[in-house]
């Protein structure tokens, strides 16, 4: 039996990606926006052909619009998530079935729930209402995570009564959904803790004069003995001291990586002065870090050995950070530099200015590629973002991609390529979440590869 055509207007509603609206749309069967649509089927198309482009390093179909699902680092929205935290989460989420296959994208899923709930929330450029988007390997339907869960329980009024791209969609709750569900009172207790602040290391004897020459010039026994006698006259000129070490880098270090000179000094006052005068100074070019460090670290690079630097004592583990292992499109920058600190910063400004202060920026390897960015008003420039991440590498007005719709509205986002022979791209996912005081804006950054700006273009958007 053929379906009728009575169905009540009132109730029905479609989501017109051309016109970026949410609102009545024409009876399904009218052939006046067959032109127009296919134009962006079509487009549409093509983007799911380009699914494959997405993943150049071969990860799972698994993937998320700006959300924290990496196969390399776990599931942070799930598995390294407590039970409370997990619960609250499923209660802002949904369940988005009858997508068109081939035909509808994470982006389109993304976009569509954004406008249409954007009434919802005070900014929905910086604040937008969707939080991310799974979607199951094949397309058939996706899950949604709400910022909140007020709108979720408004999403749920869209079940069977709005469509996307000609089809109903379903909207149901998730598996594990609990109806009039009451978080317990120590959800936020719940967990490890991260500390709000941390002091600066206490000054002792001994100091690491950290990229004080690239590795590549410490890798000879005889630039490493030049090197102790030049660093010991010049930190004789300013205190007292006993001996220093400068320990061969490991073959596998990269050339372009932080060569190290440690002091030992007579006395914490010989130290201090040392540091205030080492400290930011250059030596060839390269900027010097003096570091603090303990005895038995000094004692290791006496007798040769590489201390690995990258786990501090403050509790702060980065194992993301200090690395170039492999992630997925759309993680979030937290999720890849602490798959177990991440979800537990969430609304916690403190204790993300807290993990920029404890970040050692000479360890961070250099690598290039490509980052978003979210969360910026629009009023901010090309040379406003290029200064944000200019300690990451270079970024000119032609490596910053400021996504518009269709129609010109500017979406608050942005691709930008990290590149140049100094790029640390870990530098600048490590700014996911920083309060960036001058601009008043809290950025949310995310991994992503060219592929996705290209991606962008075919769903129909402007890169500016």
């Amino acid at each position: 039996m053929g379906r009728s055509r009575s169905r009540s207007r009132s109730r029905e509603r479609r989501y017109n990606p051309d016109g970026g609206r949410y609102g009545r749309s024409r009876d399904r069967y009218d052939d006046g926006r067959s032109d127009e649509l296919v134009m962006q089927v079509q487009k549409q198309q093509q983007a799911a052909r380009l699914e494959s482009w997405q993943n150049p390093h071969g990860m799972p179909n698994w993937t998320q619009t700006s959300g924290s699902l990496n196969p390399n680092v776990g599931n942070v929205a799930g598995i390294l998530e407590t039970p409370a935290q997990q619960q609250e989460r499923k209660q802002r989420e949904i369940y988005v079935g009858n997508l068109a296959v081939g035909v509808v994208t994470k982006e389109v899923v993304e976009e569509f729930f954004n406008q249409a709930l954007s009434h919802l929330v005070a900014d929905p450029i910086l604040t937008p209402p969707v939080v991310s988007v799974k979607m199951e390997g094949s397309g058939r339907f996706a899950f949604v995570e709400l910022r909140t869960r007020d709108i979720s329980d408004q999403a749920m009024l869209m079940d069977k009564i709005v469509e996307i791209y000609g089809r109903y969609i379903n909207v149901g709750r998730p598996k594990g959904y609990i109806e009039n569900y009451v978080p317990p009172v120590d959800v936020e207790d719940s967990g490890p803790k991260i500390p709000t602040e941390i002091k600066p290391a206490e000054p002792t004897k001994y100091l690491l004069l950290s990229n004080i020459l690239p590795a590549k010039e410490l890798k000879s026994e005889e630039m490493r003995d030049n090197l102790v006698s030049a660093v010991k006259d010049e930190a004789g000129e300013h205190g007292k001291v006993d001996s220093v070490a400068v320990p061969p880098p490991p073959e596998s270090w990269d050339d372009r990586g932080p060569g190290r000179a440690y002091i030992k000094y007579k006395s914490k006052k010989d130290a201090i002065e040392g540091h205030r005068v080492f400290h930011t100074r250059t030596l060839n070019d390269s900027s010097i870090y003096a570091r603090y460090v303990s005895e038995n670290e000094f004692e290791q690079a006496a007798q040769g050995t590489w201390v690995d630097r990258t786990k501090p004592d403050n509790g702060l583990d980065l194992p993301g950070l200090y690395t170039t292992a492999r992630y997925a499109s759309g993680v979030s920058g937290l999720a890849v530099i602490s798959p177990t600190l991440a979800p537990l910063m969430q609304g916690l400004p403190a204790a993300k200015e807290v993990l920029a202060s404890v970040i050692l920026d000479e360890e961070v390897p250099f690598e290039e590629g490509w980052i978003k960015i979210r969360g910026f008003a629009q009023n901010i420039s090309k040379d406003d973002i290029a200064a944000i991440f200019k300690d990451a590498g270079t970024v000119s007005h032609d490596d910053i991609k400021l996504v518009h719709s269709a129609d010109g509205t500017n979406l608050g986002e942005a691709y930008i390529h990290i590149h140049g022979p100094d790029a640390k791209l870990r530098l600048a996912l490590a700014k996911d979440g920083r309060r960036i005081a001058e601009h008043k804006i809290t950025l949310e950054v995310f991994t992503a590869f060219e592929a996705d700006v290209e991606r962008r273009i075919f769903s129909g958007c402007q890169m500016r």
